[in-house]
């Protein structure tokens, strides 16, 4: 639709001009508007690569239970392929036991995830509309912590918005759930992922 319209443009301002004053042929009407352009968000993609377990490549919306044998703190690396067809950066944001409606507090605001941490899929690929990055967090003993991640072209700077995307729907969100048991190798309910109280 856009390339259509911009083969027209010339044809269209020609007949035009021949009938009007040229007073306003050097005015755009209608700019290079990006929210007249199709909404297609970027997508998570929720495929384990093949010879994985849960551990090492956790897909979204998964339960990752620490082993009573792993040293604590614990260092999980979360590993996320997205799928977006233009040839523009794109920004990914994340939070540890963030609201996902609402953010009213610090309680349920969460602990940002430092920007250096997903630096490496800021950059629009040079082939292909598949990027990957991985990024490592540490969890300590007796937690169950909700994990979330944002990617999107451009998110709002309002406090307490900073996971909504510019243009609405242009996100792509993905959690995980991380449960570590304590030091005497009792696990926290699962539940309890659900309280920020338990894990902040």
């Amino acid at each position: 639709m856009g390339r259509v319209a911009k083969a027209l443009g010339p044809i269209l301002l020609s007949a035009f001009s021949a009938q009007s004053s040229g007073c306003l042929l050097d005015r755009r009407i209608v700019g290079e508007d990006e929210w007249l352009t199709p909404l297609s968000p970027p997508v998570i993609v929720a495929q384990r690569r093949a010879g994985t377990m849960t551990l090492t490549d956790p897909l979204p919306g998964e339960i990752i239970v620490v082993p009573t044998s792993a040293t604590i703190p614990f260092i999980q690396t979360f590993r996320v392929t997205v799928f977006y067809e233009f040839p523009v950066a794109l920004r990914v944001r994340g939070w540890t036991n963030r609201n996902l409606d609402t953010c009213i507090s610090g309680r349920t605001c969460g602990v940002e995830i430092a920007d250096g941490v997903f630096s490496s899929i800021l950059n629009a690929p040079d082939a292909g509309p598949t990027r990957t990055f991985s990024f490592p967090l540490q969890f300590v003993a007796s937690t169950c912590t909700r994990v979330d991640v944002y990617v999107s072209p451009r998110f709002l700077d309002t406090p307490g918005q900073q996971h909504v995307p510019v243009r609405p729907g242009e996100v792509a969100h993905a959690r995980w759930y991380v449960v570590v048991p304590s030091i005497n190798g009792i696990y926290p309910p699962l539940d309890a992922c659900k309280d920020v109280t338990m894990s902040m």
